[in-house]
């Protein structure tokens, strides 16, 4: 009998048969499977990441631009008179778009980083360079004109170049190097002086006589 009150014949002992557990060929199937879509996985997921540190990296060019304007409040609204990229010295980085808007963005902020750069905080200070600087260092000095009178004229041209001139079609801030895989674009992003954060393209950049 099966306990009290029970019926000799309802035997309530499980059978073998309901007892089993997996078999070793089952759980190999079920690994099999589960190794199969994770590598049918992974680079959907890779690329999903990947597009949000890009766009990350398109809100910190943002941020960049928005001090560049309080910055040319301040200025006259001329562009910051700084290098492309800070100088190496024995105490430290120096110069660069960092220190010109220093009291704006702090330099050791994480906005100065795009999250797809494993390389430069170490070697360079930043993630992105400062286009317009390298025009700055491309103009002559005068001669006639003492420090602050050339700094003044030197970003002149430049802004105006960049506003409505030749350089109207480079970006004013961008990656510094390729970081951004994708088709059909240039694996960098930029900021341009209206405001527009984007991946760059082929024809940015480009002087024509339009």
């Amino acid at each position: 009998m099966c306990g009290r009150g029970g019926r000799t014949g309802d035997c309530c002992e499980l059978r073998p048969d309901t007892a089993r557990g997996f078999t070793l060929v089952e759980v190999l199937v079920v690994m099999g499977i589960v190794a199969l879509l994770v590598a049918l996985l992974s680079p959907a997921i890779s690329k999903v990441r990947a597009e949000g540190r890009s766009t990350q990296c398109m809100s910190n060019l943002r941020q960049i631009y928005q001090a560049v304007m309080v910055y040319r409040n301040g200025a006259d609204q001329l562009l910051p008179y700084a290098a492309p990229l800070p100088a190496e010295t024995p105490t430290g980085l120096v110069g660069g778009l960092p220190d010109a808007l220093q009291k704006i963005i702090d330099k050791k902020s994480e906005v100065w980083w795009c999250p797809e750069d494993f390389d430069n905080q170490e070697n360079v200070g930043l993630s992105f360079v400062y286009a317009a600087g390298g025009f700055i260092l491309l103009e002559p000095p005068d001669v006639n004109q003492n420090a602050w009178e050339n700094a003044k004229r030197v970003m002149r041209l430049v802004t105006q170049r960049f506003e409505g001139g030749y350089l109207r079609k480079f970006p004013l801030v961008a990656d510094s190097e390729d970081r951004h895989e994708r088709s059909g674009a240039v694996p960098r992003n930029g900021v341009f002086l209206d405001g527009t954060t984007r991946p760059l393209k082929k024809e940015d950049g480009i002087i024509d006589d339009s």
